[in-house]
């Protein structure tokens, strides 16, 4: 579904699912989260495998600070995104790039249009990823989990890149696989590209009302 080309200086990608496959296991991720939480004296009432990452945090965040009996919750960050970093240290071996991604960020250096990647993925596993995949001569600007306090669906990874490259809103665009991609994008004020095939259905992804939807990263350089 692409619309009137528009104007952009920038584009922002999501890194899993979107420019690069790394076959992470996010269910499994949750889960042990959840189980460690559970087996340190958390509350873990409705929280399971489709709970968001940020979700689970902000849970353990306000049940620690509210109960002086529980773990501090830098250490429970800490312990959490350990877990998280230790699978996604394992999927970054075997990561690939997806057909067109680099000659995308190829293209869009040539034509003077600035590339960045947001992701919740931690520094170690995505710079193991983007030097393995040649992306980083490509790329102005990464910010990982590492950079962040809050992880996607909030907007503080899209708004540091905005201050860090000196853009305007209206000047950049996010491209993403997933509802909490297309949700950090709305909380940033930027437009939000929906990439099918990757976390969340393309029915889901459009049910949203994205501003531009694809079917391949490929078809960004008729978007752009």
């Amino acid at each position: 579904m692409l619309l009137a080309k528009p104007k952009f200086r920038a584009v922002i990608f999501d890194l899993d699912g979107t420019l690069v496959k790394m076959k992470f296991r996010w269910k499994e991720s949750r889960l042990a989260m959840i189980n460690w939480l559970d087996k340190n004296g958390f509350d873990i009432s409705g929280l399971d495998d489709d709970s968001k990452s940020q979700v689970i945090l902000d849970r353990a965040r306000i049940e620690s600070e509210s109960n002086p009996n529980l773990p501090r919750f830098d250490h429970v960050r800490k312990s959490l995104i350990d877990i998280v970093q230790m699978l996604e240290l394992e999927s970054s071996a075997e990561a690939t790039a997806y057909e067109g991604s680099l000659i995308l960020l190829k293209i869009l250096k040539e034509r003077g249009i600035l590339s960045a990647v947001v992701t919740n993925a931690g520094r170690a596993p995505v710079e193991k990823v983007l030097e393995k995949l040649g992306f980083l001569p490509y790329l102005v600007t990464v910010v990982t989990r590492d950079e962040l306090l809050m992880l996607k669906p909030e907007p503080e990874g899209i708004r540091k890149v905005l201050g860090t490259l000196n853009l305007d809103k209206a000047d950049v665009i996010y491209v993403g696989d997933a509802i909490e991609d297309m949700e950090a994008a709305r909380n940033a004020g930027v437009a939000y590209v929906a990439l099918t095939g990757g976390l969340h259905s393309a029915n889901l992804l459009i049910e949203k009302e994205p501003d531009y939807v694809i079917s391949s990263i490929e078809e960004m350089k008729e978007l752009i």
